[in-house]
């Protein structure tokens, strides 16, 4: 008897709450794994965004501090930012 062709009369014979345990033990072991590692690439994904707001504001900082103390002028202050957003 082909088993896949018959499935109906296959299925007869099954256990399917032993089978839906089974299936759900498994998924159990395999979410947790996904878990964790979502965790990091979501740990990951924040500090890296931490890290570009935080250059942002320093480059911003520094432009104008320098364009305060007349080391660069008005039309070059910006353009660190300029290029980092394009």
């Amino acid at each position: 008897m082909d088993s896949y062709t018959n499935i109906a009369t296959v299925k007869l014979f099954s256990h399917s709450k032993r089978e839906t345990q089974y299936a759900e033990e498994g998924m159990e072991g395999f979410l947790d794994t996904v878990y964790r590692q979502m965790r990091l690439v979501t740990g990951f994904n924040v500090s890296v965004e931490i890290v570009n707001y935080v250059l942002v504001f320093a480059i911003a900082t520094i432009s104008i501090v320098l364009w305060m103390d007349s080391a660069v002028s008005l039309v070059l202050s910006p353009l660190p930012s300029v290029w980092h957003f394009a």
